[in-house]
């Protein structure tokens, strides 16, 4: 539903923020654009919120970054749903992938790699966290081969200790 809210009172989260090129002139573009839009009155999409725990977390990034850049106090806001950190992080998951700025593979990778540390999605297989995230299930296989090489690579050599008893 659309609500107005004071600007200050939306807060971000890393985790649904899928972007890694945060800073590079491809995102400052894309900022600058939505702020332009903002300021010549047209119709953009309303930045999602989702509630948590008693505050708005924000879905789109960008056009938030834009509406502070201009000083914006309130705006207009789509709450598109209300329960868990976890539950908003996501719905997070699900953004970006037919609309708005394209996501880069870096970005499509960390997408993955938030959906297989939540708890929640410990039991989805490859193709439903792939469709979740609208990455391939290639991608989500990668990863996860990755990240299982990773973990070996960190463990410990086992040592055999010989221990005599008695006498």
């Amino acid at each position: 539903k659309k609500v107005k809210i004071k600007l200050a009172e939306i807060k971000t989260h890393p985790k649904m923020q899928s972007r890694c090129d945060i800073g590079t002139e491809r995102v400052e573009t894309a900022i600058s654009s939505y702020m332009d839009g903002y300021k010549d009155g047209v119709e953009i999409d309303l930045i999602r919120v989702w509630s948590a725990e008693g505050h708005y977390y924000a879905q789109d990034h960008l056009r938030l970054e834009a509406q502070k850049r201009l000083g914006r106090e309130e705006i207009d806001v789509l709450a598109i749903g209300e329960g868990t950190i976890n539950d908003g992080i996501l719905m997070s998951l699900t953004m970006n992938t037919d609309h708005g700025l394209l996501l880069t593979k870096d970005d499509k990778k960390k997408k993955v790699k938030i959906a297989l540390e939540l708890p929640e999605c410990q039991n989805w297989t490859n193709m439903a966290i792939a469709r979740h995230c609208g990455v391939s299930e290639g991608l989500v296989r990668t990863i996860k081969a990755e990240l299982a090489s990773s973990f070996e690579t960190k463990m410990p050599e086992a040592t055999v200790k010989e221990v005599q008893r008695g006498t």
